[in-house]
C-alpha cells in the first residue's frame, strides 16, 4: 500500500524543519522510518528551492 503523495511531503517537511532545527539525524530516521542519506538530499532540495524543492514531482502522461 502506498501513502499519499501529501503524506509523503509532510514526512519531508518535518524531517528539513527537525534538522535544520538541530536535531539529530538519528532521532529523525529513528521518528519518521527514514533513510539519513533523505534528510540530506531533501534539505539541499530545500536549500535550493524552498518548498518547491521538497515537493513530489507528479508525472502526467
Amino acid at each position: 500500500m502506498h501513502s499519499h503523495p501529501e503524506a509523503k511531503e509532510f514526512k519531508r517537511a518535518i524531517a528539513v524543519k527537525m534538522a535544520l532545527q538541530g536535531e539529530p539525524y538519528s532521532k529523525i530516521t529513528k521518528l519518521l522510518g527514514i533513510n539519513k542519506s533523505y534528510i540530506t538530499n531533501w534539505i539541499q532540495r530545500f536549500e535550493a528551492e524552498g518548498l518547491d524543492g521538497i515537493k513530489l514531482v507528479v508525472c502526467q502522461g
